[in-house]
């Protein structure tokens, strides 16, 4: 399997004899760069799954390894070896805004961010993860409070581990400036997110509006996800003779429908949603057709 890697440590700067610091700062300052880093990857729109993983470290260490990779799913195409490296650059650029910012909302015109009167270009996935919205930007805030609240902890680091670069660093004085941006914006109960993945055909099912749906597993992690079809183009490839069966893959383009949790402030996947565009279709090895059982 096609896959790329890259190492970054997590450092907390303590006062000098300090032999422990609050679990809780550690805890949610690991949360909230694995969250901005998936959250990231997510705005690139591609079919490869992404895992952000801490090793076990050396009693008494303050620093924490995280090891970030991000592999090929099943018949997606070979894995951009650079995408980590931009991954890092938006999370880079992130933090420094935030601190140029000093804690205020960030005035976006044209694409690009003022800042004290001056017109800073950036991302649009830079800009995204910087607005109140955004649950990276919340946790990034919930870390830096909790980080405040430990006299003992004097910055915060990401650190390039093979290179010993730094990535981004927050000092102590710093951490006021991520404090929770308060928003009036009613959060809707439901809304959509778009993938770019492969599916493999299950079966057909009925829906509770007498809509034909589709079972599929989700080849990137087995799990079963319903879907209608919207894609034309596709259905009249179908609707002309294109053999459409079990155990068939699908390369797609997918709208998942996501709940707000209101517990954690956060959206999650429903296991259903719409396929609006079929990018390629792999047959299984040995064909057949669906039938439809009229005793269902």
């Amino acid at each position: 399997m096609d896959s790329s890697e890259q190492n970054i440590v997590l450092k907390f700067g303590t006062e000098p004899n300090t032999n422990e610091v609050d679990a809780l700062a550690v805890a949610s300052a690991i949360e909230a760069v694995a969250t901005m880093i998936k959250e990231v990857h997510q705005g690139f729109h591609d079919n490869h799954e992404l895992l952000v993983k801490a090793r076990p470290f050396a009693p008494g260490s303050l620093e924490i390894p995280l090891d970030i990779v991000v592999s090929a799913a099943v018949a997606a195409s070979l894995v951009n070896q650079d995408v980590i490296s931009d991954i890092l650059n938006i999370v880079k650029e992130y933090f420094k805004i935030k601190n140029s910012l000093k804690g205020e909302v960030p005035r976006i015109e044209n694409g690009k961010i003022i800042i004290e009167g001056n017109a800073i270009k950036a991302d649009n996935i830079t800009i995204n993860i910087l607005q109140p919205s955004s649950f990276a930007n919340q946790l990034v805030s919930k870390a830096m409070d909790k980080a405040s609240c430990d006299d003992s902890i004097r910055a915060i680091e990401i650190i390039k581990d093979s290179e010993q670069k730094k990535i981004a660093r927050v000092d102590k004085s710093q951490f006021q400036y991520y404090h929770k941006i308060e928003t009036t914006v009613e959060t809707p109960q439901e809304e959509c997110r778009k993938e770019r993945t492969t599916l493999v055909i299950y079966g057909p099912i009925l829906a509770a509006d007498n809509r034909v749906m589709w079972k599929f597993i989700r080849a990137k992690d087995r799990e079963t996800f319903s879907a209608n079809i919207t894609d034309e183009t596709f259905l009249s490839r179908v609707a002309s003779g294109e053999k459409f069966a079990a155990g068939d893959m699908l390369e797609v383009e997918l709208l998942i429908r996501q709940k707000h949790d209101k517990m954690f402030e956060t959206y999650v996947d429903l296991k259903k949603g719409t396929i609006t565009e079929v990018f390629n279709h792999i047959p299984r090895d040995e064909q057949t057709q669906f039938g439809y059982d009229e005793s269902d």
